[in-house]
């Protein structure tokens, strides 16, 4: 069984992570520090973001899609708040081995 350090250098990109970042302090030079409002045109400005990507291809693009998700997050709207969820209100369509088969495989084959 792969560790957790393992799990997570195959499914986080911290180069992504520090792209979001860079181009967050690049933007508070620019644009000023973060603001309750951008959260309002977040969306808005995730999808124009993606037609941008589907025309060109430039990754670039996905960052600002997931800086555009975070301000949403950050300054979410009325009636919009953080509410974690089990796989089964997931976007994807898995059967998703249950955390404590993940946690028992884990313990079983590290001891």
């Amino acid at each position: 069984m792969r560790t957790l350090e393992e799990i997570r250098s195959m499914n986080v990109d911290d180069t992504f992570i520090e792209k979001m970042c860079n181009a967050m302090v690049m933007s508070a030079f620019k644009y000023g520090d973060v603001k309750p409002m951008c959260g309002k045109v977040a969306i808005e400005k995730m999808n124009k973001e993606i037609e941008m990507f589907m025309e060109d291809g430039n990754t670039e693009h996905m960052v600002n899609v997931a800086n555009y998700a975070m301000l949403r997050y950050m300054f979410p709207g009325e009636g919009e708040a953080y509410m974690g969820t089990d796989s089964d209100r997931s976007v994807v369509r898995t059967k998703p081995m249950p955390i404590f088969e993940h946690l028992r495989r884990y313990i079983m084959e590290n001891n």
